[in-house]
């Protein structure tokens, strides 16, 4: 191969915005891409949300049919062709948990030594095992028998592959952040707030997420409500889209607070966003560690989340609040003006506790260059701080 980088194969269903793309793209923009390059395996014949990126540094996209139209047998040529014509690959790392079995299976064939299987989100997989367990146990055997290494993006998921089907050793590994890009952040001092004509004595909470149930925007707007009346100069925002903004909007409508929530929509960075915030607030039904929560900790935001975010997502940088989703929202409210009162803890202080809980973006990205590069390095497990 020369001076040439090696090809490490992505596998995932689209690369469009969300915890798994998030997490690849992380370490995309990190590795050493003199000596590593990724392409994307996916089904999506649609561009996706990262696809310019990904060409812009040097990315190949390869599309394929789903199984469900080429049958089993033909979805596993799909997949040998699509090796030979685009490779050599020295690695295959894919994000489709127990679902890796045929391309696990093609990697080994055609001799690919590093086999990853990362497990990033657990619901979907209990829901399987739960519908179709004999599916289930067999895609289980096939990632048992074949992955080369596995990686958990939580501690639920470590704990659901030691339970249910994986002999490998395997280990925790998050996307991590850029700490320095985060630490020093100054609240209330980007330009978001001067065009949105927030004055700077007025109080600003927010979110960042897909408008689904699973986000639950609307219990959001809910607190929100209630917040105003003991805090009567308060503003909401809202970054990203989805299937419910327009059900949120109306949701906002009725409640008269049009004039005090902001729906910034996909395009905000959340440096800029952090910026702005005073309280980052998530009340998801459901959630990995969402990045954003990570980021708002690296910037000295305090946070109030939902009970439906694992434990590992609090990093012990600061003021971070779990409630139980049926508490009353002015149980919540009351919480979000603990945290408008909490003192921030120095920036030092926030960079060393990232580190430790292993959010540092540059540390994990050079694991996983490691275990590209030399498939034999062993995955060893992180230490997790006590929470």
């Amino acid at each position: 191969m020369g001076n040439q980088p090696i090809r490490v194969l992505q596998f995932i269903s689209s690369m469009n915005r969300g915890g798994p793309q998030d997490f690849i793209m992380s370490m995309y923009r990190q590795v050493d891409r003199s000596k590593l390059q990724f392409d994307f395996l996916m089904f999506s014949p649609n561009p996706s949300d990262y696809e310019e990126e990904i060409r812009a540094l040097g990315g190949h996209v390869l599309i394929l049919s789903k199984a469900s139209q080429t049958g089993t047998v033909g979805f596993l040529l799909q997949l040998v062709a699509a090796i030979r014509k685009h490779g050599p690959y020295q690695a295959i790392h894919s994000h489709m948990d127990v679902a890796s079995g045929p391309l696990l299976l093609a990697a080994r064939l055609l001799g690919i030594p590093a086999r990853i299987v990362q497990l990033h989100e657990v619901s979907p997989l209990l829901s399987l095992r739960e519908a179709y367990p004999l599916l289930y146990r067999l895609e289980a055997r096939l990632v048992k028998r074949l992955a080369s290494h596995v990686i958990a993006s939580s501690a639920v998921a470590s704990q659901l592959l030691s339970e249910q089907f994986v002999r490998q050793p395997h280990m925790m590994l998050y996307g991590g952040i850029e700490i320095e890009r985060y630490i020093h952040l100054k609240a209330g001092k980007g330009k978001l707030r001067t065009e949105l004509g927030i004055a700077e004595d007025e109080v600003v909470i927010g979110h960042s997420g897909k408008f689904t149930a699973a986000q639950n925007q609307k219990r959001l707007i809910e607190i929100f409500e209630e917040l105003c009346i003991r805090v009567p100069r308060a503003r909401l925002v809202l970054a990203g889209d989805g299937a419910l903004r327009k059900d949120i909007q109306a949701l906002i409508a009725a409640k008269g607070l049009d004039n005090r929530v902001h729906l910034l929509g996909s395009e905000v960075c959340s440096k800029e966003l952090l910026q702005l915030l005073d309280v980052l607030v998530v009340p998801a039904f459901r959630a990995g560690v969402p990045r954003i929560v990570v980021e708002a900790q690296a910037a000295g935001v305090p946070c109030v989340v939902s009970e439906a975010l694992p434990k590992e997502a609090c990093v012990g940088a600061g003021f971070y609040k779990n409630i139980p989703l049926e508490w009353d929202v002015a149980e919540w409210a009351q919480w979000i003006m603990k945290a408008l009162q909490s003192e921030i803890v120095p920036a030092e202080q926030r960079a060393a506790a990232l580190r430790r809980a292993g959010f540092d973006q540059a540390a994990n990205a050079s694991i996983l260059e490691a275990v590209y590069i030399d498939h034999t390095t062993e995955m060893i497990p992180q230490s997790q701080p006590c929470l």
